[in-house]
This record gives C-alpha cells, structure tokens and sequence, in this order.
C-alpha cells in the first residue's frame, strides 16, 4: 500500500515502478513509473496530504491559487487536495481531442487519491523560455492549439493558461492542469460557491479568460515581462499617460472594491520596454491584453482579439512582414 505523505520513488504502483519524480505544485506531485514488464512509462499524479498544502506556500504569485470570491473582494482559501484531483481528473476526462494531457484511471481511497495519465516527453514553455528566445512560428502555434482546443464541446476553456502548464513536444502541443471555477470543498467540510483555482497573474479577474491569460503571457514571451506586475491604486498612478475610458472602468470598479484591475494603470508601452520594437508587433501586445493607444497618445481601452484564431492569424500576419523572433530570453 503507498502512501501520499511519502516520495513515491521506488515504490511500486500496480504494473509500474516509480523511478522518478517529474514536478511539484501547491496541490500535487507527479511521478513517473515504468511498467515492470513492458518498460512503457506512465506520469502518476498524487495528491499531497492536506498538512503539506499550506497558505503560505499558496500566495506565490505565479503559483496556482485558491480564491474565493466574496462581498466586497477575494480571500485565499484552503481546499481539500484529494477533492481537487478528482475534478482535474473528470474535467480532463471529459476532452477527447488531441493536445490535451489524456488521463487514465483514478484512484481514490481514504488516504490516498492520484490519477495516471500518459508521460508526454518535452519541456515547458517556461524552460523553453528560459533556454532561448521563442519564435513567432511557435507562439502561432500555441494559439491554434489553444483555437481548436476552446471549440470543444465538453471543455471550452481552460483556466491556468501559463508558461508551465503549456508542454512543447516534438510533435507539437499539449496543455496540462486545467483550472477550476465554482463551487470549491473546503478542508472543514464547507464549500463555497464562487471560487476559482488559477493563476491570479494571467487572470486578474478571476474569470475563465484563457484569451486575456494568453495575451498576458505573450507579454513574456516577447519582453520577458509581466505587464500588470507592479501595483497600486489610480490615485499613484500616472493617469496622465491613460485614456478616458480606461480610467473610468478603473475606478468604477475600486468603487466597490475590486482592485485587481488597478494595475493595468501601470502597464508601460511595449516600445518603453524595447525601443527596437516595431510599430506593428507594439500594436499587437496591446491589443492582446485589451488596450490600444488612442488618438491622444494615451493607453485606453480596446476590444480585444475574440478568439485564439484571430491571435493566430494576426502572428501569421506579422510573420510574413519578416518576423522570425521575438526579443526576449
């Protein structure tokens, strides 16, 4: 019998020896075992015991989060992990079409929950990040992925849209740990019905926005920066650089308590980052995270790109002007 308060490695699991561990988040670990008679290898995904899911390790801002949204604002919340795995496991269940990480069975017993799933071979985007600039070809790449992934019928989006949860493989792309938005059980028995599993860094609203979760970490990919990471209220900002409607959408909503929108104020000009940016790939940022300059001068608010293939063709559009790479590393 294995236990979840213990490294799994050299353990066996069933058909399968745990040789390695592959990851760690706030909520779970990942293993991967080889079949002791086939040799065929296999990720297993283990719920950490609740001792070791502390709030402390959860307010990491690139880390997933559980948040619960209430009168007035948010709190962090503790959720059961063991209840967690099983809904990542049922969400994932749920999508047949390829580019999806595919799970195998679940196994849930008092003690004990994990899920297997296959072992995809690559690296993150982060690592990839890391180890060299990203091309265009590949970022439009991702945005198809992401395009055929948000039309199917049983999962439409996916709710912790960042660089770690996006494998780049030889034969293109896979996503993993999908987010989680409703009702949450709590450690104490209690639930609440409006909480969000996610990353608050790609999704300051904490909605279900993979397009505004994508056009945030474009902004990394291309500048190596976060573009909404430094904080504080309208009234520290330089306002003068920000259009009307911008503004007023602000302060409407720190009117009634939600800040988490105060930071775009501070969101700088893509070319103020990289003066060798061209006009047409600035253009494009902005527009990913909703913003555009106006005819002041002044960044103000913009509709967006309302789909992933819209993104896409946009980067193909900025391909064919010449641009192979983006600048950051």
């Amino acid at each position: 019998m294995v236990s979840q308060d213990l490294s799994w490695v050299g353990l066996e699991v069933g058909d399968y020896k745990i040789d390695q561990k592959l990851g760690e988040g706030i909520f779970s670990s990942v293993y991967r075992g080889v079949h002791l008679k086939t040799a065929q290898q296999k990720a297993f995904k283990v719920a950490k015991p609740q001792d070791l899911v502390s709030k402390r390790q959860a307010k990491d801002c690139l880390s997933t989060r559980a948040i619960a949204q209430i009168t007035g604002g948010t709190m962090d919340v503790l959720p059961d992990a063991a209840k967690l795995l099983r809904t990542q496991h049922a969400q994932l269940s749920m999508v047949s079409q390829s580019g999806w990480i595919k799970v195998d069975r679940l196994v849930d017993q008092p003690g004990l929950t994990y899920y297997e799933m296959e072992l995809v071979e690559g690296e993150t985007l982060r690592q990839l990040m890391i180890r060299q600039s990203i091309t265009v070809d590949k970022t439009i790449e991702i945005a198809r992925s992401l395009d055929k992934l948000s039309k199917s019928e049983s999962l439409r989006y996916h709710g912790d849209i960042k660089p770690e949860n996006i494998l780049v493989t030889k034969s293109g792309i896979t996503i993993i740990d999908p987010g989680y938005f409703g009702r949450l059980d709590l450690v104490n028995g209690s639930n609440l019905p409006n909480c969000a599993i996610t990353t608050v860094a790609y999704y300051p609203a904490l909605e279900p926005d993979d397009l505004l979760a994508f056009g945030l970490m474009l902004w990394e990919v291309v500048l190596g920066i976060q573009p909404t990471a430094k904080t504080s209220f309208s009234q520290e900002s330089d306002l003068s650089r920000i259009g009307g409607n911008l503004l007023e959408m602000v302060r409407l909503q720190e009117m009634v308590g939600k800040y988490f929108l105060s930071n775009i104020l501070n969101v700088p000009l893509p070319s103020s980052v990289h003066p060798g940016i061209g006009a047409d790939l600035e253009n494009l940022l902005l527009k990913s995270i909703r913003l555009k300059v106006n005819m002041s001068g002044q960044i103000d608010l913009d509709p967006g790109f309302r789909s992933f293939g819209a993104i896409a063709g946009a980067l193909a559009a900025l391909r064919l002007k010449g641009t192979e790479q983006f600048l950051a590393k």
